[in-house]
């Protein structure tokens, strides 16, 4: 208000002119030069990437909102702003500073450029906040200043604002502006240290990290303003109302929020979800139209979205290589994610900086998240699965029961893609599914009804049905041993790829693609550990035929559903015995019991 107050009392004198920018970008190019050629006499050096590792002492932090103004007009400057800021943090996180090494904004960040990625953000120029490409940085280079200042560090460079933005580092004498690339912000360190930048759904982060704690001795840098103020307070074009300015035509007016969907593979209950929520400002980013090409697998509907963005190359080479991989292990687990990550990566470069929120499947969610897009938004996750660290958990559990099997222990996912997914799952808005196991106790899931399946027509008689594939996680042990107890015949809709041997000495069924797989059925049993998709249960169920499965399978609350355990024959045995009794009575007891 004090800020206000000044600028009220002191209008400007003249508007900026024509003449005036230009003889402003003739200065520049001229200093512009002057600094390349100083830079290719005396080199700057460039920084490597580590983990946190070594570096797990805080001695600096920074913190600043990233969403200040309340007014529409200034909001599609904040977002080029915060687009901006995502750019250049990727550049500089996780770099670890040598002690005594002169770090240089401009050579570790790089020209601001379109094809960069970055977008027109507030910048201020002639004392005022206009449109400007890689507007908004300033904000990272007053972080960057603020924690070196903290740290101790030799300024060896820094420019104050011509212009104090209210609410900004500038009113506390923290600010450092930027500008390719003859105003710089540089300085030593006295100890060698990891910078950390990250951004939050609505605040950017700046640390300094160092081995041991440090006790810094403040070297505060005298603030020296780039021109005497007439005016102290910088005006933004969507507001000082001076339309007769040559800088206001650039001012492209107000813009809507919007939410970026970024799919994967299709399911009926993801699809309707995003249908009753999208608006026609929205975008949708999938993997390639399935609609178009006819592929089932991704076919979402495309249908009233602002814009639809794909990555048909990156898929295609995804689907041929995964023909090639076996049907489980590691190199598939392996290629799997590599194509994910790829997939990820082309449809990040396509999301719209104005989208404020997005929702994106779980399979690329890691992914986007060590991309930093996801910063300064809210985001849903799709829910697919289990996250990597439980299903580690589900999978050492079931090994131990297991020791024997070839595909329990085969693989595992790195470590750096689950500690990304965990942290991507923690920041989330909200966590969606219809898979009652995932996620079942956190606060944030919204659990979607899983759509009706496809009914069948069944008959009750004495064969089980394991809707497989034969997988140590999918149950195939304890449905063996269960079968091989009662002496029952085993109907089997998955692939062996436990062993060709696996069913010696059960007798079993192979069903032939169109074939009545309920007829003459006691049961359908899937004791799974882990089951991300239960079409068949649901098939099963809806067309009356008992079901006897792990919660894990995620349909807790439906009916003529008999829950066990996984890894616990015993339970299967006691539960089909009820069913050959007819006592379905006393399997409801049972299933009570289990849970």
């Amino acid at each position: 208000m004090k800020l206000e107050a000044q600028a009220a009392e002191n209008p400007r004198q003249e508007l900026p002119s024509r003449a005036s920018l230009l003889l402003f970008q003739v200065k520049a190019s001229v200093l512009r030069l002057r600094r390349t050629v100083k830079n290719a006499c005396h080199p700057i050096p460039t920084f490597s990437k580590a983990e946190v590792g070594e570096y797990g002492c805080l001695v600096a932090e920074a913190k600043s909102r990233l969403y200040a103004a309340d007014q529409p007009e200034e909001k599609i400057l904040e977002f080029g702003k915060v687009q901006n800021l995502r750019i250049a943090a990727q550049s500089l996180n996780g770099l670890v500073l040598g002690a005594g090494t002169e770090f240089s904004f401009w050579r570790t960040v790089g020209k601001c450029t379109r094809r960069r990625g970055y977008v027109e953000g507030r910048q201020l120029q002639e004392g005022c906040l206009m449109p400007a490409v890689g507007g908004g940085i300033c904000q990272l280079s007053n972080a960057l200043y603020d924690v070196a200042v903290q740290a101790g560090a030799e300024i060896v460079e820094r420019h104050a604002h011509s212009r104090i933005i209210p609410g900004s580092a500038a009113e506390r004498n923290r600010d450092a502006t930027v500008a390719w690339n003859y105003i710089d912000l540089r300085f030593n360190l006295p100890v060698d240290c990891r910078l950390s930048v990250a951004l939050s759904k609505d605040s950017l982060s700046v640390q300094l990290h160092a081995g041991q704690p440090i006790q810094p001795i403040v070297k505060e840098s005298k603030r020296i303003p780039l021109r005497t103020l007439i005016d102290p307070v910088a005006h933004s074009c969507g507001l000082c109302g001076q339309t007769d300015c040559h800088l206001h035509d650039a001012f492209r007016g107000q813009v809507s929020a919007s939410t970026a969907f970024i799919v994967d593979e299709i399911s009926p209950e993801f699809e309707a979800y995003i249908a009753s929520r999208r608006t026609a400002s929205d975008t949708l980013l999938l993997p390639i139209d399935g609609k178009r090409w006819n592929l089932s697998r991704y076919g979402w509907s495309t249908n009233s979205y602002s814009q639809v963005g794909s990555a048909p190359i990156q898929t295609i080479v995804r689907s041929i290589r995964s023909r090639k991989l076996a049907a489980q292990g590691a190199e598939r687990q392996l290629a799997m994610i590599a194509d994910a990550r790829v997939l990820a990566t082309a449809l990040a470069k396509q999301i719209p900086h104005t989208a404020e929120h997005v929702v994106v499947a779980q399979t690329l969610l890691p992914f986007l998240w060590d991309l930093g897009v996801l910063g300064g938004r809210t985001f849903d996750v799709l829910m697919t699965r289990l996250p990597l660290a439980e299903i580690h958990t589900q999978l050492d559990q079931a090994s131990r029961h297991h020791p024997d099997s070839p595909t329990l222990s085969d693989f595992r996912a790195p470590d750096s893609l689950i500690t990304s997914e965990t942290r991507a799952l923690r920041a989330a808005q909200r966590l969606i599914s219809p898979h009652s196991f995932i996620a079942c106790n956190d606060p944030r899931k919204l659990l979607l009804t899983w759509e009706p399946g496809v009914n069948q027509s069944w008959t009750k008689g004495d064969r089980i049905v394991f809707p497989g594939p034969t997988l140590g996680r999918k149950g195939a042990y304890e449905v063996r041993e269960a079968a091989l107890a009662l002496d029952l015949e085993v109907v089997l809709l998955g692939a062996d790829l436990e062993g060709t041997h696996f069913w010696v000495g059960v007798k079993t069924r192979r069903m032939m693609p169109g074939e009545a797989w309920l007829e003459g059925v006691l049961a359908v049993v899937q004791p799974a550990t882990i089951e991300d998709k239960p079409r068949r249960l649901l098939s099963a169920i809806a067309s009356g035929c008992p079901v006897i499965c792990s919660l894990q399978c995620g349909l807790a609350e439906y009916p003529n559903v008999i829950h066990v355990q996984p890894n616990d024959a015993s339970a299967i045995i006691q539960a089909l015995k009820k069913l050959q009794g007819n006592d379905l009575s006393g399997a409801s007891a049972l299933q009570s019991s289990e849970r």
